[in-house]
């Protein structure tokens, strides 16, 4: 299924041969406006069933059928495919036809009318049909050879052509830092259609993939996969295929369990959210490591992630900060009116003060919504 926030702008085409001409064989006095015709039957079975589609039509003699042909009101399955409302305008205007019937009760079938350049509700077409494929010049077979030359071995069967992905990305107006998101990422060939995009044209499209890993796919298939593409690899006849070049990260996850004291999967939380705050400061090489917090630096950058509610170490925390020299932040909760605030960090040299980002906060706020 494909979704577009601007239509218009779409590349895709409806099938403008899709309908078979000689169908359309009858012809009546709407034919100037509306062209030629064919009938279908208005009622049907099986599919569905409501009293307000189960209703009497006056036909040509006078007589009144209901849905099957039937003579009277039965509940048996069968029902009109248009409300009272719509046959009374399709009788006005044209559109229902009458045909006499030797096998039903009422002896006449119902029909409505599909004409060529009109719809069942009186406006204009142009009659076509979504394109059953759109892609036609790539082979399904090319995504499979393609890792197999990766791996040197078939690793995976059924994985998408990389052209695929390219198509697909190109038939849409993205813009030079669009972020791909695909979360259900298989072998990883979108993240490898996003890399080769960027090192053939000079470009800085981001990509994000998730998988569930799985089989172990991610561990062994799709980061090895983005990994290769990136650095280069060599082929099991030898040859040597050019790395695609950027970087490359990768965060495993797991559910959070919310049977557990709320301040401590707040601290949870917060731990599993830490290399999360290391790649938005950019500061990543680990200093310090305690139970309550983590240092980091980066140069002369320091980024502390506090855990605790407690306060116990945070005079621990504050003499360690204030010996180093340089720009200094420090992440920690202050929600709820419960935790920490400002008059906590009186007497820290130069300290940035930052709470959890509000994203990861959310994620706190619905898992203890009720």
């Amino acid at each position: 299924m494909v979704y577009v926030k601007s239509p218009g702008k779409t590349n895709y085409s409806r099938n403008k041969f899709s309908y078979e001409v000689k169908r359309y064989r009858f012809t009546d006095e709407y034919e100037e406006k509306r062209g030629p015709h064919y009938t279908d039957n208005l009622d049907r079975g099986g599919l569905r069933y409501s009293d307000s589609l189960n209703f009497p039509i006056v036909c040509p003699d006078g007589t009144t059928t209901y849905p099957n042909g039937r003579t009277e009101f039965v509940n048996d399955g069968w029902t009109w495919k248009w409300g009272e409302t719509k046959v009374k305008w399709g009788l006005e205007n044209g559109y229902i036809a009458f045909k006499k019937s030797t096998s039903k009760p009422s002896g006449w079938a119902v029909l409505y009318k599909n004409y060529m350049y009109a719809d069942n509700e009186g406006n204009p077409i142009e009659r076509s049909a979504p394109q059953k494929n759109v892609i036609n010049d790539v082979k399904t077979g090319d995504g499979a050879s393609l890792i197999k030359q990766i791996f040197e071995h078939q690793v995976f069967k059924y994985s998408k052509p990389i052209q695929i992905v390219d198509r697909v990305m190109d038939y849409v107006e993205l813009k030079d830092d669009a972020i791909i998101l695909d979360f259900f990422a298989g072998s990883g060939t979108t993240g490898h259609s996003v890399l080769k995009f960027n090192f053939e044209f000079n470009s800085k499209r981001q990509f994000i993939i998730c998988t569930n890993n799985e089989g172990k796919i991610c561990d062994e298939i799709t980061y090895p996969r983005i990994s290769k593409a990136i650095k280069g690899y060599k082929t099991s006849k030898g040859k040597q295929i050019e790395g695609l070049g950027n970087n490359l990260k990768y965060f495993k996850t797991s559910f959070v369990a919310n049977n557990r004291n709320k301040d401590q999967l707040k601290i949870d939380i917060t731990k599993r959210c830490t290399e999360m705050l290391c790649l938005k400061e950019g500061i990543f090489n680990l200093i310090r490591e305690e139970a309550d917090y983590k240092i980091f630096q980066q140069g002369n950058r320091y980024l502390a992630v506090y855990y605790d509610f407690a306060n116990a170490s945070l005079d621990e925390l504050k003499e360690e900060m204030n010996a180093l020299k340089g720009e200094k932040v420090l992440y920690c909760f202050t929600v709820d009116n419960h935790g920490l605030d400002k008059a906590n960090f009186r007497g820290w040299k130069n300290i940035r003060l930052e709470p959890i980002p509000q994203k990861i906060l959310d994620v706190y706020k619905r898992i203890f919504k009720n």
